[in-house]
């Protein structure tokens, strides 16, 4: 995909789903002159490399949190059993 291509599908996220978790990161992201560089950056290290602004401070990422709370839950109920079966696969050597 090149620069072009992922700014349309970036503005794609925003229009048709615009209050998710995806919006946010997707108009984040379209701030930036270097979108390959911020998604290695959040991949690499996440937000606490202060790459998202509106995430430095506890008062911004509090109201994340409940902004988005429905959307994370959703994510983590299908992360967790994952999680959880490598874990116990660990632990049995199995």
């Amino acid at each position: 995909m090149n620069e072009k291509q992922i700014r349309e599908t970036l503005h794609y996220i925003i229009k048709n789903d615009p209050n998710s978790i995806k919006a946010f990161v997707a108009k984040e992201a379209l701030q930036r002159n270097n979108l390959k560089g911020f998604f290695q950056s959040i991949k690499k290290r996440g937000c606490i490399s202060g790459i998202i602004s509106t995430l430095n401070y506890y008062p911004q990422t509090h109201s994340f949190f409940e902004t988005y709370y429905d959307e994370i839950e959703k994510l983590r109920m299908m992360i967790l059993p994952k999680t959880y079966l490598k874990q116990i696969m660990v632990l049995y050597g199995v």
